[in-house]
């Protein structure tokens, strides 16, 4: 994310357990990891920061609505294989 970017916490503690197994996925390559955080800037709460999962055509994408900042990321070769 860009510098300065604000992100607000998640909405339950069920979200964050949710987003906390998904960054323990091996299937892929992290662009960017993420992770949780209990505390941003002295302020308590259900705070993550952003992950993006790199993956490819052997890689199935989470079925699991996570209502949290991960995103999957496929590169194609070209737009017709897209």
């Amino acid at each position: 994310l860009e510098e300065g970017t604000m992100l607000g916490p998640l909405a339950t503690a069920a979200a964050v357990e949710r987003f906390g197994r998904l960054l323990e996925r091996t299937d892929g390559t992290w662009v960017q990891r993420g992770a949780v955080c209990p505390e941003v800037d002295g302020r308590r709460g259900h705070y993550v920061i952003p992950a993006v999962l790199r993956v490819d055509d052997t890689v199935r994408p989470t079925d699991e609505e996570t209502f949290a900042p991960f995103a999957t990321l496929e590169v194609f070769s070209s737009l017709d294989e897209a």
